[in-house]
C-alpha cells in the first residue's frame, strides 16, 4: 500500500487463503479431493457474480472523503510548496515526515510524472527522534523548497533517514503544528498522506501512495486556481 503505520498482527484464520511469514496457512483448503472440482466451479461462479461489486469496492477504498474542515487544518499548518506556477493555489497537499522512505519515493514519483503539479508538503514528525528537528529546519531554511528537494533527493534508504542536514541547534515545530498532528492521527496517522481538493470543494484522502491510490485521487484534484479565486469558480 506504500505508506507507514503500525499494523495489527497477522491472523491466518482471518485471512482465508493466505499465510504468514512463518508459513502458517489459514484453514481455507477443501475437505476431500472428490469434492474439489465442484467447489472450484462454485467458487468460480461466485467470483464471476461478485466481480463487479468487488471491483467497485476496491475503487472506493482507494480514497475516502474527509470533512471540509480538513483542508483548512492543512492550510493553517506550516508547509512547503515545491512545484506549480507562482501565484497558483495548490489543490494537492501531502502530510510527510522528513525521514519517511515512502515520502521520499512519492517525492520522486511526483517530480517524474507530474512535474507541473502544484503540491504543498506539510511536515509532521513521528518516524525518528530527530524528525521534529528536521521538519523545523526544513520549514525555516532560507529556501524551504530547495531544502525539501535535497532531503528526499539525498535520502538514505539504508538508514531510513532524510538527506537534509539540519543546523546543530535542535529546533521544534511551532505551536500551530499541534492541531495538524491531532487531526492527522484521526485521519489515519500515516505518511505520506495525500489529500486533494476537488473542483466542487470535496476533500479526498488517498488510502496509500502506490500507483492505484495516487493516480485515482490525483485525477480528481481541481486544477490549480489563482490565489484570489474561490474553489467553486473556474479560472
Amino acid at each position: 500500500m506504500s505508506w507507514i503505520r503500525a499494523r495489527a498482527p497477522f491472523h491466518p484464520a482471518d485471512n482465508p487463503g493466505l499465510s504468514d511469514e512463518a508459513g502458517n496457512e489459514s484453514p481455507a483448503h477443501c475437505g476431500r479431493a472428490s469434492k474439489g472440482a465442484c467447489r472450484r466451479i462454485a467458487h468460480l461462479l461466485a467470483f464471476l457474480l461478485l466481480a463487479p461489486v468487488l471491483l467497485a469496492q476496491a475503487q472506493v477504498r482507494s480514497y475516502r472523503e474527509l470533512p471540509e474542515a480538513a483542508w483548512e487544518t492543512l492550510q493553517a499548518a506550516p508547509g512547503i510548496r515545491w512545484s506549480g506556477a507562482q501565484g497558483m493555489k495548490a489543490s494537492v497537499q501531502v502530510v510527510c515526515d522528513a525521514n519517511c522512505p515512502y515520502c521520499a519515493r512519492l517525492d520522486r514519483t511526483l517530480r517524474a510524472r507530474h512535474p507541473d503539479l502544484a503540491v504543498r508538503w506539510v511536515p509532521t514528525a513521528y518516524f525518528k527522534p530527530d524528525s521534529e528537528a528536521m521538519a523545523a529546519a526544513l520549514l525555516s531554511a532560507p529556501d524551504p523548497s530547495a531544502a525539501l528537494a535535497a532531503n528526499y533527493r539525498d535520502y538514505d534508504f539504508g538508514k531510513n533517514h532524510g538527506g537534509y542536514a539540519p543546523p546543530p541547534a535542535a529546533k521544534r515545530l511551532v505551536d500551530g503544528h499541534a492541531a495538524l498532528k491531532a487531526a492527522w492521527k484521526q485521519w489515519g496517522g500515516f505518511t505520506p498522506m495525500v489529500i486533494v481538493r476537488t473542483r466542487d470543494g470535496r476533500v479526498l484522502q488517498a488510502m496509500g501512495s502506490g500507483d492505484r491510490f495516487l493516480e485515482s485521487v490525483l485525477a480528481q484534484a481541481a486544477p490549480p486556481a489563482r490565489v484570489y479565486e474561490a474553489w467553486n469558480e473556474t479560472p
